[in-house]
């Protein structure tokens, strides 16, 4: 299908935001102009909306918009705290963090994506010729980010930077002499062309963070979680070739394996490469068609036509994040819920909706 004409405005709260330069060159087709209006005075039509924590917004501010050729790109709902109320407001949603609960109709899921850097990936040196077996460079103590360091520590040689303290684990890696202070985005840019896996555990609450997307822009091989019964990275990206494992001594067991094994360990590199670039281009033809189909459908929409039913049952977000969660995980997230319980800020699973 040939995209449709550039016919909409781009609308930032902000000039700093995450993720900007994956958001603009996603939406670029179909942009002709761009705006930052933090006050949101626009009011036109053709618009495209960018907003993070969209479910702190009350939805009578969009309410204007209602009816007409107006989209939302909804960021940083990682708890899935969205409020289909506001979605109502606007033709169709652009979002990420996928749940099978969203219609496809009319919510375009997308990939979190790479965090923005200023290194661009250079030509992709094949994974057996590179520096590093693997590489991580972060917070360590959290979610299952522990199990992974614990697991891949004897494959040498690798890179671990982590910013806080976890017992048994080491800060510096055992074969770099020269380890910096500090890592920039720039400097993990460099890391991660240089790297053949990528250790990819969850974020703070969700499967899904930007690890893979920036791991697979430097051509490294992001190994990445699933759990049993739930393939989150199949039902967001389709079929692909990422390693995923339900524990990290399996993927450990797998990387060591293969690291004996220079064919194999290119041509799956090279898998990860061709299928992330032919995904994005996929994902730009999906996606006008997307807008063009919802553009087209002047129907009114209610709440169920974003999410299906499952949505209305009690205690959804819970369990839908128990679906990200092994038993390690959730212990940390519990004992870190329990901390800030102790210290006085709150204990919580989920924030919830609060209008502002």
């Amino acid at each position: 299908m040939s995209l449709p004409s550039a016919r909409y405005t781009l609308v930032w709260r902000s000039e700093n935001v995450e993720h900007k330069r994956m958001l603009s060159t996603l939406l670029a087709p179909f942009v002709a102009e761009t705006i930052v209006d933090p006050d949101r005075q626009f009011n036109g039509d053709h618009a495209i909306f960018v907003e993070y924590f969209a479910n702190t917004l009350n939805p009578q501010l969009f309410e204007g918009f209602r009816g007409k050729d107006v989209f939302l790109v909804d960021m940083s709902d990682e708890n899935y705290e969205f409020v289909p109320a506001l979605y109502t407001c606007f033709r169709g949603v652009i979002r990420a963090h996928w749940s099978e609960i969203f219609r496809p109709e009319t919510v375009f899921c997308i990939p979190v994506g790479p965090s923005d850097s200023s290194v661009a990936p250079p030509p992709a040196l094949p994974a057996s010729s590179r520096e590093f077996a693997w590489s991580f460079i972060g917070q360590m103590n959290k979610s299952t980010r522990p199990d992974a360091a614990r697991a891949f520590a004897s494959i040498e040689p690798h890179l671990l930077f982590t910013t806080d303290n976890v017992p048994g684990i080491s800060m510096w890696n055992r074969t770099l002499a020269q380890a910096p202070r500090r890592y920039s985005p720039d400097r993990n840019s460099e890391v991660l062309a240089q790297t053949i896996f990528s250790l990819c555990p969850m974020g703070n609450t969700n499967l899904e963070s930007s690890r893979p997307y920036e791991s697979l822009e430097y051509g490294c091989i992001p190994i990445v979680e699933r759990r049993p019964g739930f393939d989150y990275f199949t039902g967001l990206l389709g079929e692909n070739p990422l390693p995923k494992f339900n524990s990290w001594p399996e993927a450990a067991a797998f990387a060591s394996g293969l690291l004996a094994k220079p064919e194999e360990l290119d041509a799956l590199q090279q898998r990860c490469i061709s299928w992330w670039a032919a995904y994005k281009a996929e994902r730009e033809q999906r996606l006008a068609k997307f807008l063009t189909t919802r553009s087209n459908d002047v129907r009114p929409t209610t709440e169920d036509s974003f999410v299906t039913p499952a949505y209305r049952k009690r205690y959804f977000v819970e369990r839908e994040l128990l679906r990200h969660h092994n038993l390690r995980a959730l212990y940390r997230r519990v004992a870190l819920m329990v901390k800030r319980k102790l210290s006085g800020r709150g204990m919580r699973v989920h924030s919830g909706s609060q209008w502002k």
